[in-house]
């Protein structure tokens, strides 16, 4: 039975597990910066033709960081599950963005400058009630610090 038994030298990467969110840590681009807050969600963008209500972009990573330089900018960020396209990209802007949540609901809507620099306002859903209320503070927090830096 010596051929069903693992050698000691390899023993180590048959043991170890890595989830698919391991590899959605850092992404490129994201060298130099400092992730502050970081959640799994659904991201569902607001159709800009007002036909369709609500797109579902999929579920994701959704990240605030930081860069890491005196600049005191900030960028919310949302990668998709598996491929790792990013979903929402967007600099922590004062003013432009707005930041809203609905009592009991699971989810965060925020207003932001799209890619198109066009206001797109976005709909972040959580698991839990909590985990809503996290990361509403923490983009509040974010656009705080943003707004500090400046001063």
């Amino acid at each position: 039975d010596e051929d069903n038994e693992i050698p000691p030298e390899e023993a180590e990467s048959f043991t170890l597990t890595r989830t698919n969110s391991e590899h959605l840590k850092t992404g490129a681009g994201e060298e130099n910066e400092t992730c502050q807050y970081e959640e799994r969600c659904k991201v569902f963008m607001m159709d800009s033709t007002g036909s369709n209500g609500w797109i579902d972009l999929g579920i994701g990573i959704f990240k605030i960081n930081r860069y890491n330089n005196e600049t005191g900018k900030s960028r919310i960020l949302c990668r998709t599950e598996g491929s790792g396209k990013v979903i929402l990209n967007s600099l922590v802007s004062v003013p432009g963005m707005d930041v809203s949540s609905t009592e009991g609901k699971k989810e965060v809507a925020l207003l932001t400058i799209g890619s198109e620099g066009k206001p797109t306002k976005y709909l972040i859903r959580v698991k839990t009630l909590d985990q809503a209320g996290s990361l509403k503070a923490a983009i509040l927090s974010e656009i705080e610090y943003v707004k500090s830096s400046k001063q």
